[in-house]
């Protein structure tokens, strides 16, 4: 009887960390690239940290691993939803076939953040390991994150972006965003460390325990309500602004390849792209799903007739061929001077996995799709030079402005980040709010303004300092008139990319190596 009460027990236990980590995970994907929730972020992160360090010092490892993967995945689930209920509709993947796919994405997702809390619950079993586990951590879960994001083609729910409107925001010019998911992670395993501490520790050393609880409490409390202005010291806004015209097309992905309707369609376009007298003037990702050389004559001439003068600016998404006839997504630049009869262009350099390449062994997933259009690939030729009133005019496509070091190449000469998108096949707001906070962080880290045309939404015009300084509602054909100071100069993260925290971690866990050697040498 005892005996079947001891297994009864243990598989309680076995089941009950699992279970917490899916809860806990479902908060923080809830959380993710939502800067109103933040909060919710550290205390997920926290607890399921916690759940991992005590199942690993209670010696059920197992425990740990499914505990730390049921966090990890629930949080991807949740905060990539809005790809999911794409992939499951009756029009793309079915319910079956769509959560089979899903479910393999958000696997890949998880699985690196997820390993990254394993080894350091593993840390922290022993007491000659367990001041690293902080430490290490702190620099694990970010590499995943970065490593997921060249891994799997898309990661948008790294730890950094949802603290964009506290205090740390002051701190993404010298570390970017992947360095404040560091410190947030710091901080949590921090106040962990100082609870488990209490939960094993005796009575004369638990007032210690109690002080760090305390104190890394308060730390995060600050963090998350204070309302600090950001000051963004390396650079500075240009006093003169650039006249801006940002495009929203509205075009359902199912209308914009009707090759019958593209005259329709550009007439559509060149009616919101002209008016006012914008400089610069930014259309969507694919507004013109063909190449330039495939549209008739007289439609190359309506385009080009948007741009009157030689310092405007036209930025219109298109589709464009190498020479061995791989096709490219791209952006091509119009402006009032007479040009060649191909305008440069600038090729998007990340893909979207599945949408527009077939990763390898996930050929039949874009089969099944019958996407209207071949596999994309990138070009590696010089990015043109695109400016307007003497500003240097930094590109990006989509995905492109995920990637911060995207950006890092042109920084000193940036004026403005422009980035062109179609996020019309998800239905919903929260990719578009993740994506706002995405451009946002990119802003703050590069002391830049962006700006983002997209076809159905977001289209908005961001300040150096992050502020959204005006957005169109989505969905809808509509233009927004804004004028845009850019940036001169660059900031010290522009110019380290992640080299500047992963080196202050690095050093600091030498220098406690070295601290804690020294306190172990025999007088």
């Amino acid at each position: 009887m005892n005996d079947t009460a001891d297994i009864d027990a243990r598989e309680d236990r076995t089941t009950i960390g699992p279970l917490l980590g899916i809860v806990l995970g479902l908060a923080h994907g809830a959380g993710a690239n939502l800067p109103q929730y933040a909060w919710l972020q550290a205390i997920a992160l926290s607890g399921a940290l916690f759940i991992c360090f005590r199942a690993e010092r209670a010696e059920r490892r197992r425990i740990n691993v499914l505990s730390a993967l049921s966090f990890s995945l629930a949080s991807a689930t949740l905060a990539h939803g809005w790809l999911g209920s794409t992939l499951v509709a009756d029009d793309a993947l079915g319910l079956a076939l769509g959560c089979c796919v899903f479910a393999a994405l958000m696997i890949g997702i998880a699985f690196l953040p997820a390993a990254a809390i394993a080894i350091a619950s593993v840390l922290v079993k022993k007491s000659s390991s367990r001041r690293f586990a902080p430490l290490v951590l702190a620099l694990l879960y970010p590499l995943a994150e970065i490593a997921t994001g060249e891994l799997v083609g898309f990661e948008w729910h790294a730890t950094g972006y949802a603290w964009i409107e506290t205090p740390l925001a002051q701190l993404l010019p010298t570390i970017g965003i992947y360095g404040v998911g560091a410190l947030v992670v710091l901080l949590c395993e921090w106040l962990v460390l100082a609870l488990d501490t209490l939960c094993i520790a005796p009575s004369e050393t638990r007032n210690v325990a109690r002080a760090h609880a305390l104190t890394a409490s308060a730390v995060i409390v600050v963090l998350l309500f204070a309302r600090w202005p950001v000051r963004i010291a390396p650079a500075t806004a240009a006093d003169s602004g650039v006249r801006t015209r940002l495009v929203q097309t509205d075009l359902p992905t199912r209308l914009k390849f009707d090759s019958l309707a593209a005259t329709a369609h550009v007439e559509e376009l060149v009616a919101l792209a002209r008016g006012g007298h914008a400089d610069l003037i930014v259309a969507p990702e694919t507004t013109i799903p063909f190449a330039w050389l495939q549209l008739p004559e007289v439609l190359r001439a309506h385009v080009r007739s948007v741009a009157t003068r030689p310092d405007q600016l036209f930025l219109v998404g298109m589709f464009d061929f190498r020479e061995d006839g791989a096709q490219l997504n791209v952006t091509h630049g119009l402006s009032g001077s007479p040009g060649s009869q191909t305008p440069p262009r600038y090729a998007k350099h990340r893909l979207v996995p599945v949408a527009e390449y077939s990763p390898p062994g996930l050929a039949w997933i874009a089969d099944l799709l019958a996407l209207p259009y071949a596999d994309r690939v990138t070009d590696d030729s010089p990015d043109p030079a695109f400016a307007v009133a003497g500003t240097r005019v930094k590109n990006t496509l989509c995905l492109d402005l995920v990637y911060p070091g995207e950006l890092a190449a042109t920084a000193p000469i940036t004026g403005i980040i422009v980035n062109q998108s179609s996020f019309a096949a998800f239905a919903g707001e929260r990719v578009r709010d993740q994506f706002m906070t995405i451009a946002r962080a990119r802003a703050l880290e590069q002391a830049k303004p962006v700006v983002i045309a997209s076809n159905s939404g977001p289209t908005a015009a961001i300040a150096a300092d992050g502020k959204v300084i005006a957005r169109l509602p989505s969905h809808g054909a509509a233009a927004l008139d804004v004028v845009i100071h850019p940036g001169n100069g660059t900031t010290l993260y522009a110019t380290l990319g992640e080299t500047g925290w992963i080196l202050l971690l690095v050093a600091g866990s030498v220098l406690l190596a070295v601290i804690s050697r020294a306190r172990r040498r025999p007088d």
